[in-house]
């Protein structure tokens, strides 16, 4: 009765230990959701969603009524289903699906752990990840990273468990799980899963010689289930843009309206570009050195960057026992994926988010560890590490807070305020451990710190940043308009496109512009062709934003 009694307290434990980690994603993914306004990339998705919805077109993602087809569409789909249950796209509506998925990809981390190295390591491992600068910066975005990172993660940890487990149910499960996630992680952000699940995967059961168990994960009906979920969407997209192309016949019909098939026919050539000239460095390689993500990494797992040297190191140590080939599998995820980005030709930050749960799971080992068994990590050596880095971290942070706002005389107070309670409450903590109070000293050591993260809307409140600009700037040139037609000479700000609530047109040639102008339409510059046409006598600007180089112009207005 007693083994019984315990057994239920500790399920009981358990769930409220996994309804509190919920709560914590749940309100960093959440909170301030649209706090800021979109930028240009999450206006693409915006606006494709958008235009799914008015058009009923789900097939072919469309941008300012030219088809997009760089990116895979799984992120404008989740959108455009939200803003129809919703009635419309807005900010919070861009942003909801990768909240939502943030969340789910903290249960994923604590299913996956508490079933294979324990509850409290699941805590630290969800709770580290709920709280590392990447969750909350990718979860507060319309961009695919965060979807991308979520069925990564349910891929990598799926397959795990899959080729580990001896019961037939579970295996076939997990198998399921393995092969519909990796599908979806193609369609959120193909093909870079395979850049990111394959080869870590490959390499693993290459070293551990482990390539009987790839039966375990139903190698032959997985692949056709995976290609059933990928492939669809590609061929349709396609087969339809040539049909487009097909019935197009005069150059008029090429450029009106979202049927439009203005450079397209040429699918194919698109998916070269994006996924192979991308890769090979041939297109949009940004420049970025080789040892760039040895910054990148650090930066996404801010406050716990301290662990990523610890858990690069730890899987080579005997004495993790038993949990040292969890280790090497993580270890193998998170290093073999950097290597295989840090190969790509074309870097961006983002591109190794979906990593960065990996280094979780082997952070939440190593501090469950320096706390609790200091088996690994002597006592005195996990106070140093623990206080000291944090303090450090968090001290940073305030005078940065500080630097930043000081031209802000009505927050200073708030500011220095809430720095000197961050100080004193890590004190607290630091007397906690010493105590060996440690629960309390883990909770408290969270709880100051999703405070400090939420805190951080309320700090930069009333700062103006370039998505505010556009927004301020399209919502003056709406009012202006009215219901007059716009074009834009040259390229332009997506997230116009979006806060302007319509499409419009983008002609090069300065004389056709011209025409349009004569025709009563406003004209939508910025850079270089707003110099042009602010000095050209035969235009006139109606609003401007001199600052970032925009304007409108509009036939027979006073210029301001």
């Amino acid at each position: 009765m007693a083994r019984h009694g315990k057994k239920k307290d500790g399920r009981i434990l358990q769930r409220m230990a996994f309804a509190a980690v919920v709560a914590v994603s749940i309100l960093m993914s959440f909170w301030a959701l649209a706090g800021e306004r979109l930028g240009n990339h999450e206006a693409y998705v915006a606006i494709a969603a958008r235009e799914m919805v008015s058009s009923g077109n789900w097939l072919i993602p469309y941008y300012n009524g030219e088809a997009r087809l760089e990116k895979t569409p799984l992120n404008y789909w989740l959108v455009a289903a939200a803003a129809k249950a919703a009635g419309g796209v807005n900010d919070c509506i861009v942003r909801l699906p990768n909240a939502i998925l943030a969340a789910l990809s903290v249960i994923a981390i604590f299913y996956f752990v508490s079933g294979r190295l324990g509850t409290r390591i699941a805590i630290l491992s969800s709770l580290i990840w709920a709280t590392s600068l990447g969750y909350i910066r990718y979860s507060h975005t319309g961009r695919p990273e965060m979807s991308l990172t979520v069925f990564v993660a349910i891929a990598m940890m799926s397959f795990y468990s899959a080729i580990n487990t001896y019961s037939r149910r579970e295996r076939i499960f997990y198998s399921l799980v393995f092969w519909i996630s990796f599908a979806l992680a193609m369609l959120a952000k193909g093909p870079v899963p395979l850049l990111i699940v394959v080869p870590p995967i490959i390499i693993y059961l290459a070293v551990f010689r482990e390539w009987k168990k790839i039966k375990g994960v139903m190698p032959i009906v997985g692949l056709i289930l995976f290609l059933l979920i990928v492939l669809p969407w590609p061929l349709m997209a396609a087969a339809k843009m040539h049909e487009i192309q097909k019935s197009s016949v005069s150059a008029q019909q090429q450029t009106a309206g979202p049927e439009s098939t203005k450079g397209q026919g040429k699918t194919l050539a698109v998916w070269k570009k994006e996924f192979v000239d991308r890769f090979m460095g041939k297109y949009a390689s940004g420049e970025k050195p080789g040892y760039y993500y040895l910054g990148v990494m650090f930066v996404f797992f801010l406050p716990f960057s301290a662990f990523i040297p610890a858990g690069l190191a730890a899987p080579f140590y005997p004495v993790w026992e038993k949990k040292r080939e969890t280790m090497f599998y993580l270890w193998m995820w998170f290093t073999v994926g950097i290597v295989a980005m840090t190969l790509c030709g074309g870097k961006r930050q983002h591109y190794i988010l979906p990593l960065m749960p990996a280094m979780a799971i082997l952070a939440g080992i190593i501090a469950d560890d320096m706390i609790f068994v200091n088996k690994a990590y002597s006592k005195k050596f996990a106070m140093f590490f623990w206080v000291g880095h944090l303090f450090a971290i968090f001290c940073v942070a305030a005078g940065a807070i500080i630097c930043m706002r000081s031209e802000l005389y009505p927050l200073q107070f708030v500011t220095v305020s809430t720095a000197v309670v961050i100080v004193a409450v890590l004190f607290n903590v630091s007397v906690l451990f010493w105590l060996n109070k440690k629960v309390v000293a883990v909770i408290c050591l969270f709880v100051i710190l999703c405070v400090s993260i939420l805190m951080w809307p309320v700090l930069g409140y009333e700062q103006e940043d370039e998505n505010y600009i556009i927004c301020d700037f399209a919502s003056r040139a709406a009012a202006v308009l009215g219901g007059r037609e716009i074009v834009s000479y040259g390229r332009l700000d997506p997230a116009f496109v979006y806060y302007l609530g319509r499409n419009v047109p983008v002609i090069e040639d300065v004389n056709e512009i011209y025409e349009r102008y004569l025709n009563d339409s406003g004209v939508i510059t910025l850079k270089d062709n707003f110099d042009r046409l602010k000095n050209d006598e035969r235009f006139r600007f109606r609003i401007s934003s001199l600052d970032k180089d925009r304007g409108l112009f509009l036939k027979d207005s006073e210029g301001e």
